[in-house]
């Protein structure tokens, strides 16, 4: 059985026995199946990893992070999975005991988060990833941070998010989404704890942000979208400090108004601005943004 543990000291150690001496493990990177040609060891009867809080995983030819396997690490705090080859992790079971979740480029393509458990999770990093849906992401009811960039999410639906009642920053850049519907009149949308809420790098033509119930919300990225309006209701947003809106079709009327409300609630226009205006009947406002007459 061969395994290799690489420490931070950038120590590589190498162990072909039985048991794996971790004792008082606070930090260990983990190499799993054919990582340099090691194959993958059977956890559960060759290694202790019981005292392990914190665990890098280099996944390896690993496609799979089911309960038994992820069982194997023990009860940890923080779990971060990147790739060792071009193998992605197709599916993977998050823990309710973890705090941390960090999953880098594994080409992730599905969650397994368990229906009636009580998650500690905290903050889920899963960007640039495959993934496709997040409907099982209401079960995590104390997350506080949550990163979905540059995933497959072309539609989605608020109600994705109802029961997060706990999250402070949302991020969905890259997504190619299109709409994010599933709110209704009379329906408040959940996240009234938020504070920052990336939507940037999308093809949105329309938001419903009349519709929002975002009281503490400070922050909102909408750069790189196809929006020529978001209406008057930005107003309803009174804890709003930033605000990016360059690379849009905005509406001129819509973004001369908007400029001149950002400008009184000393609201601060961040992300850049647009430097070119090349469609034909485009013009400037401001001297910031772009828009279609």
């Amino acid at each position: 059985m061969k395994l290799v543990l690489l420490l931070p000291a950038a120590a590589i150690l190498l162990f072909c026995t039985s048991q794996l001496p971790v004792e008082a493990t606070e930090y260990l990177t983990l190499c799993l199946n054919r990582c340099h040609n090691y194959t993958l060891p059977e956890l559960e009867n060759s290694v202790e990893l019981r005292t392990t809080r914190r665990l890098t995983v280099a996944s390896g030819n690993v496609t799979s992070f089911d309960a038994p396997l992820i069982a194997a690490f023990g009860r940890l705090s923080y779990l971060e999975v990147w790739p060792q080859r071009s193998r992605s992790v197709d599916r993977f079971f998050v823990p309710p005991y973890l705090r941390t979740l960090i999953l880098r480029r594994t080409g992730v393509r599905e969650l397994d988060i368990l229906p009636d458990a009580a998650y500690q999770l905290r903050v889920l990093y899963a960007a640039d990833n495959r993934l496709t849906e997040v409907s099982q992401l209401h079960r995590l009811h104390v997350l506080q941070q949550l990163n979905l960039n540059n995933n497959k999410l072309r539609q989605l639906s608020w109600t994705a998010f109802d029961g997060l009642d706990e999250l402070r920053e949302l991020s969905l850049r890259g997504n190619g989404l299109r709409v994010i519907d599933g709110v209704v009149p009379g329906v408040q949308l959940p996240l009234r704890k938020l504070v920052r809420l990336n939507l940037s790098n999308n093809r949105l033509r329309r938001l419903d942000v009349e519709l929002w119930s975002m009281d503490r919300l400070e922050l909102l990225e909408l750069e790189g979208n196809l929006l020529e309006q978001v209406g008057s209701s930005l107003v309803r947003l009174q804890a709003l400090k930033k605000l990016s809106l360059r690379d849009n079709r905005w509406d001129c009327v819509w973004a001369n108004r908007t400029l001149q409300w950002m400008e009184g609630r000393r609201i601060q226009l961040v992300g850049g601005i647009d430097f070119a205006c090349p469609s034909p009947g485009s013009a400037r406002v401001g001297g910031k943004l772009c828009c279609v007459k």
